[in-house]
């Protein structure tokens, strides 16, 4: 029966277990095995164990298993940068259609206002500016909320009729 082995790992990152497939040519057979490393990487101890030190160069596989992590964790790394250039985008793209909702408001009226709003960096200075300028029109015009949510209304279902 000749038996051997093919993909042999470390299985930890202490070093302690070792991962392999055991190749049986005669029955052609392929088994996944691991093992508990022996201390001080004695022989003897197991024939598979054995069989490693023979073929395997103990170093070069401490080395893969660091490569192995290393690219995992630039893997994870790179996902996460994903997820958040997308998040950054989501909120953009959401600052942006505010901005472009806000400058309908009827009391959004000069290129100095339109400027201001286009300059905001980010939603809550955005809602603080307009808020702001609302505040300004209401005075300016001597409304109560009532007439001004009128005239709201009023300014959307004008934009409507145009589209019709």
């Amino acid at each position: 029966m000749t038996e051997k082995i093919e993909n042999v790992e470390f299985a930890n990152d202490e070093y302690t277990r070792v991962r392999f497939v055991i190749v049986n040519d005669d029955k052609g057979t392929r088994q996944l095995a691991e093992l508990r490393v022996p201390e001080n990487y004695e022989t003897g101890v197991n024939k598979y164990w054995d069989l490693i030190l023979d073929q395997c160069d103990i170093e070069t596989l401490k080395q893969e298993r660091l490569d192995k992590i290393e690219k995992h964790r630039e893997i994870i790394s790179r996902e996460k940068e994903k997820r958040e250039s997308a998040k950054e985008a989501q909120e953009l793209k959401k600052l942006f259609d505010l901005k472009s909702s806000y400058m309908k408001l009827p009391f959004v009226q000069t290129e100095e206002d339109k400027s201001t709003i286009r300059k905001a960096p980010n939603e809550m200075t955005l809602n603080f500016i307009v808020q702001k300028m609302m505040d300004e029109y209401l005075e300016q015009n001597k409304m109560d909320s009532d007439e001004f949510f009128d005239e709201i209304e009023d300014a959307m279902y004008e934009d409507d009729d145009d589209s019709v």
